[in-house]
């Protein structure tokens, strides 16, 4: 698992900085290194090392410890994230809109960044309806309030100081690719940022938030935003907890659309998002609880329900919502974020279990996880399998591929196998383990099969807008083929060409898409188990 999240992790860094950077990550990532111990080692000049460090810290991959000396190492969870773009920013736009989609992606693209700089990469890209200045910021605020984005903390700043980041450098030529918005965003300052007044909280508004620090920071954030011609020093980053539990919603809702219906979905929705600023790592019932009338006043208008039926579907959730909404004192409902996870993680894990081995490999996979330790007659009397020869086919097959595992109990000090008994054993932990690994291994080869096919078919892709833009034209009498010279002929065959490697690599990408949203929900169950 360590060897594969490695190369997955020093791949993503070679595609999106180049190799100057990846060289530096790949020295890190086997053990701490202080600055002088890169330059010895990569024989790099120290600029070179400094502003390749400082890259990887703009985007949160590099961590330090500092005792004597200030050693420098790799978060490859932080850098595999990076895998995850197009799933992530494919969330934010279903979830919110465009314009927060496009935010995203900038934070994404340039790392540690401030609102300014986001409302200039906005108004400089090539998009069909450039947003206005207000637009942005509205939708910046949207993402604050949901949590998508947070402002660096004090750990962070001083984190950034170990470099000497306020002094004036350039930019490496081999790090432009991610690197920077400008020189002025390579690191935050230090000055702090301006304190606004405290907010008193109504009773409504204790009802609708876990607690009142939470308030109080999003009022503070969001009065950031409102002025955002006065940022110097105020620097943002994503927040992937919340983006995560963002999905887990999402995937809740889909489920429960699924099963009860719309009506049903758009009241879990109201409850699920009612906690959004629980983190995944909290496995306590959610904090916050919402009377019928309340959830009923948030519903969307097109949702033609009163009060009455509004409580009826809240309790259709609590009797049929698979263990996820219950009813609490005084006629409150609230969410249960375990459940959640753990229904999300258990369908994700079996539909993955049943498309690679098959149903009956799934049932006995389900018997020992619940039964935990059994030996083989015990499975195939519980599993009701045909054959005894087939079990055995089917536990050899899974214990190959490490979803389960067997201890051996010897009966006699010699050890002889017709004198062991042989337990079979499976868990939810290691099941994740084993397809998350196998996962990293799916995606690593996407990634390496697309560049490899857009490194193959560089020059023909250079040109795609060229050879779909040229016509070609035939005869009066319809007999084109006959008219068309050797450049007419070449033109046709390199767009014929140009189509099929454009449909190639569109599978490529939604196969790493695919890839990509498994993995989340792998993530989900990790924490729910």
């Amino acid at each position: 698992m360590a060897a594969i999240a490695r190369d997955s992790a020093l791949a993503i860094i070679k595609s999106h900085f180049g190799p100057q950077v990846a060289k530096i990550a790949s020295t890190t990532v086997r053990y701490p290194c202080t600055l002088q111990t890169l330059v010895r080692l990569t024989q790099m000049p120290v600029d070179l090392i400094r502003k390749c460090l400082i890259v990887l810290i703009q985007h949160h991959i590099v961590k330090s410890n500092e005792q004597k000396r200030t050693y420098y190492t790799i978060d490859l969870q932080a850098a595999l994230i990076r895998y995850r773009i197009p799933a992530i920013c494919h969330l934010i736009e279903s979830c919110f809109g465009n314009i927060e989609q496009l935010i995203v992606e900038a934070i994404f693209l340039h790392g540690t960044i401030r609102l300014t700089t986001i409302i200039g990469i906005l108004q400089r890209s090539e998009v069909q309806h450039k947003p206005t200045n207000a637009d942005i910021i509205e939708a910046f605020k949207r993402l604050v309030n949901g949590r998508i984005i947070r402002r660096i903390n004090s750990e962070e700043i001083s984190f950034f100081r170990t470099l000497d980041l306020d002094s004036p450098f350039k930019i490496p030529h081999v790090c432009l690719s991610l690197a920077f918005s400008g020189p002025n965003d390579a690191a935050p300052n230090t000055e702090p940022a301006q304190k606004s007044k405290r907010v008193k909280l109504s009773p409504q508004a204790a009802i609708q938030v876990p607690t009142t620090h939470v308030l109080q920071k999003q009022q503070r954030d969001t009065s950031t935003c409102a002025n955002h011609s006065s940022d110097h020093g105020i620097y943002w980053r994503l927040n992937f907890q919340a983006i995560h539990r963002l999905f887990l919603v999402q995937e809740c809702e889909r489920i429960v659309r699924v099963s009860l219906g719309d009506v049903a979905a758009e009241v879990a929705k109201v409850l699920m998002v009612s906690n959004i600023h629980q983190d995944l790592d909290d496995d306590r019932d959610v904090p916050v609880s919402l009377a019928a009338i309340t959830v009923h006043h948030r519903l969307p208008e097109d949702i033609s329900t009163n009060p009455n039926t509004t409580a009826e579907w809240l309790r259709v959730l609590e009797s049929e919502g698979q263990g996820m909404f219950h009813v609490g004192r005084s006629g409150l409902f609230y969410f249960d974020l375990k459940a959640g996870m753990q229904l999300v993680s258990t369908l994700q894990v079996e539909r993955i279990l049943s498309d690679q081995f098959g149903q009956d490999s799934l049932r006995l996979v389900r018997l020992l996880v619940d039964k935990h330790y059994l030996d083989q007659d015990q499975v195939v009397r519980l599993a009701m399998v045909e054959r005894y020869a087939a079990t055995r086919v089917l536990l050899n097959e899974l214990f190959q591929a490490g979803i389960i595992s067997c201890q051996e109990i010897p009966k006699a000090a010699d050890r002889a196998p017709s004198r062991c008994l042989y337990l079979w054993h499976a868990s939810q932990l290691m099941i994740v383990k084993q397809l998350t690994m196998q996962s990293h291994q799916a995606l690593l080869n996407l990634k390496l099969q697309l560049v490899r096919q857009q490194e193959e078919h560089a020059s023909l892709l250079s040109r795609s807008q060229l050879l779909m833009d040229t016509e070609v034209k035939g005869n009066s009498d319809g007999s084109q083929e006959s008219s068309v010279d050797k450049d007419a002929a070449r033109l046709i065959s390199d767009r014929d060409k140009l189509i099929k490697v454009k449909s190639m690599l569109d599978k490529l990408e939604s196969a790493q898409l695919a890839v990509d949203f498994d993995l989340m929900r792998l993530e989900i169950a990790s924490k729910a188990w």
